[in-house]
């Protein structure tokens, strides 16, 4: 990307106006550096000589680097918070330090007059506020960026929250969108050393983030969803979603009076087992994980209430996880392999999943997690942080250049969260004393499961069909290449004499290295799949096949021998 991309932003008033705004919260925070490697600035000096120097070396010289970048966050509004809450969820990108720093980030904004919340509602419910419910509190039980939360009566009684998005709020993100993926554009391609973090695909990542966000039917879906799921669960309550005073901006659900997770006291006094919700709300989050397929994905303090007879509730479903049942084997095989320390497993699943070649140092690797994980299997319970634990991991891994992918970060960030709320409630409570018998013995089940093991089977047989299908077309169109000499190898030999008569033996034996190897392949695929009369008690296709074989054999040592005769005097 040019540095005149950036003009391809709509030249809007509010544009122009947030673009300086940016630039002024970046220059205070001390980041003119990253002004003046991007090109940015000669195109704000007067901004910046208005400004001055002072603010920014106060900020430098009493917080540290990590600090600014979140304070500097903040400053920048809902977005870029979001923005940020989302890089805190990515140890395999960003050091620890950063990670630490950006989970501080809240997300709290003044809430919006109660004259827009009635616009809002009259306008998707076609209906005054008045006409809609009995009551309705003015006062915001919490506000957010992106919505604000009230409670109400409807007319058959029954009390609710009205979840209210903020107005224009898609066009609030939309504009600082457009500016963030041109500064992300414009970073990547002048600061090189930017590049192993990937900020345009980072924004991509978040703009489909934030914007399925804001479609409120979504998260009704979800509602509905979890509650079917969850519905013989006696440990969790979901609320109900009330859908006749629901649209793509407003959200009508249950009124839960429910107890918030980090408010101890309170629990203490309700008489609930604090550790016994700090187990269940473990087995939840590995429930939706490893067996349902979706997960809420922001199970943090302000989202986890607790209930008087002890039950679970999790509100706010604008994010949840889905997951694949090959990426749920895969992260199950990971889990599993973290808690009983058994690294060749793990390399073998990053392996499969192609997360490694032959540069990674194996070895090394091995060695280091593995060494890691002995060392905190012996910490004491209260000073285990399972966040602190699965980032310090995944920077492990990350150091030798093993990119995990995005998703299995998002369930690994969900686990932390849930086990961090746990050990607040209940500091003694062991979460590896629930996790590793929970995925060790799905883990078990899920690879002696009759129809799991057909199912895998089945694709083995899929993929066998198919290169059995495809390999005689495959070998004649090699060979007609061969016989109109249109076969082309491109190969690096500088030291090679080319002379007609070498080329031609060396052609002649790479066709017949081609040929042998078919012949070895197809004879191999004979021997695995038995078939045809009997003659002398075996089925005529393994003994075709290890005739096959043995021919193969003999071919390759001949050519071995030729190309032995053939080397360089």
């Amino acid at each position: 990307m040019r540095l005149s991309h950036l003009v391809r932003i709509p030249r809007t008033l509010g544009n122009i106006a947030r673009g300086r705004e940016i630039i002024a919260i970046i220059t205070r925070y001390g980041f003119d550096d990253l002004l003046d490697r991007t090109g940015l600035a000669p195109r704000y000096a007067r901004l910046r000589r208005l400004l001055g120097r002072r603010t920014a070396d106060e900020a430098a010289a009493r917080y540290s680097t990590e600090a600014r970048i979140r304070m500097a966050l903040e400053a920048l509004g809902p977005t870029f918070i979001k923005f940020g809450q989302l890089l805190a969820t990515r140890p395999d990108l960003l050091p620890e330090a950063l990670i630490e720093e950006l989970r501080k980030l809240q997300d709290r904004v003044p809430p919006f007059p109660l004259a827009e919340v009635e616009e809002v509602i009259s306008a998707e419910l076609g209906k005054p506020i008045s006409a809609l419910f009995t009551e309705f509190e003015p006062e915001p039980l919490g506000a957010a960026s992106i919505a604000q939360v009230h409670r109400a009566r409807l007319g058959s009684g029954e009390m609710v929250v009205v979840k209210v998005r903020r107005p224009n709020i898609r066009r609030v993100l939309r504009n600082d969108l457009d500016i963030l993926q041109a500064l992300a554009a414009l970073i990547e391609e002048r600061i090189p050393e930017s590049r192993q973090y990937r900020p345009a695909g980072l924004v991509e990542e978040f703009e489909k983030s934030i914007l399925g966000e804001i479609d409120f039917s979504r998260e009704v879906y979800h509602l509905q969803r979890f509650a079917r799921l969850l519905a013989d669960d006696e440990t969790v309550h979901v609320p109900r979603a009330y859908e006749a005073f629901c649209t793509s901006q407003v959200i009508t659900m249950e009124y839960v009076e429910g107890i918030k997770v980090d408010c101890i006291a309170e629990i203490d006094r309700a008489g609930v087992d604090r550790k016994a919700v700090a187990e269940n709300g473990t087995r939840l989050v590995l429930k939706q994980v490893f067996e349902l397929g979706a997960y809420h994905a922001d199970p943090h303090p302000g989202n986890f209430f607790v209930l008087p007879d002890g039950r679970i509730c999790l509100v706010d479903y604008g994010m949840v996880g889905t997951v694949d049942p090959e990426r749920v084997d895969e992260l199950l095989t990971f889990m599993v392999a973290v808690l009983t320390n058994d690294m060749n497993r793990m390399v073998r699943l990053f392996g499969d999943m192609g997360l490694i070649d032959d540069q990674v140092d194996v070895r090394g690797l091995k060695a280091q997690t593995g060494e890691f994980v002995g060392r905190y299997s012996d910490l004491p319970l209260n000073r285990l942080d399972v966040g602190r634990y699965m980032t310090e991991l995944f920077e492990i891994i990350q150091r030798y250049h093993v990119r995990i992918p995005p998703d299995i970060l998002l369930m690994a960030k969900t686990v932390a969260t849930m086990e961090s709320v746990a050990q607040s409630l209940a500091p003694d409570f062991d979460p590896f004393s629930v996790m590793r018998p929970y995925l060790v013995s799905l883990y078990v089940r899920r690879i002696t499961d009759p129809a799991y093991l057909m199912k895998g089977a089945a694709s083995t047989m899929e993929d066998y069909r198919r290169v059995v299908r495809m390999l005689p077309g495959a070998v004649e169109d090699v060979v007609r290449k061969l016989r109109r000499g249109e076969l082309r190898l491109m190969l690096d030999l500088p030291d090679v004499r080319a002379d007609a008569a070498a080329r031609a033996g060396a052609g002649n034996r790479v066709a017949a290295s081609v040929i042998i190897a078919a012949e070895i392949l197809v004879s191999a695929l004979f021997l695995v799949f038995p078939a045809g009369p009997l003659l002398l008690g075996l089925p005529l296709s393994v003994l075709a096949g290890g005739a096959g074989l043995a021919l193969g054999a003999l071919a390759t040592l001949v050519l071995a021998a030729s190309v032995w005769r053939s080397r360089p005097a």
